[in-house]
């Protein structure tokens, strides 16, 4: 695929450059919402919960606290996630760049 300036050169092209654009919204969304929430709060599962997205927990079930586990989803593992995401597309992004430069 040619566009009638000569930049996008073919489909690798333009999946990167979808790709290049998913990843910098996705990093700056967890940028944003890094500095909308505040330290300790849990404001995007809060969130998450008036959308109904969340299952709530029983309601005459106990309350104890124990050690996180590995799986265990808070603010703080959804913005790395999905800091981690970004930065995955964005490499991938540069791969496919290199890969349709090349063809």
């Amino acid at each position: 695929m040619r566009t009638e300036n000569g930049l996008i050169k073919s489909d690798f092209g333009m999946a990167s450059a979808i790709l290049g654009v998913v990843s910098i919204i996705a990093i700056l969304g967890a940028n944003y919402a890094e500095s909308f929430r505040g330290a300790g709060s849990s404001s995007l599962l809060r969130w998450l919960d008036r959308w109904g997205l969340i299952t709530p927990g029983a309601p005459h079930a106990e309350v104890y606290v124990s050690n996180p586990s590995l799986f265990s989803f808070t603010d703080e593992t959804a913005i790395l996630s999905l800091q981690a995401y970004g930065i995955y597309l964005a490499g991938a992004a540069m791969l496919l760049a290199i890969w349709a430069d090349r063809r």
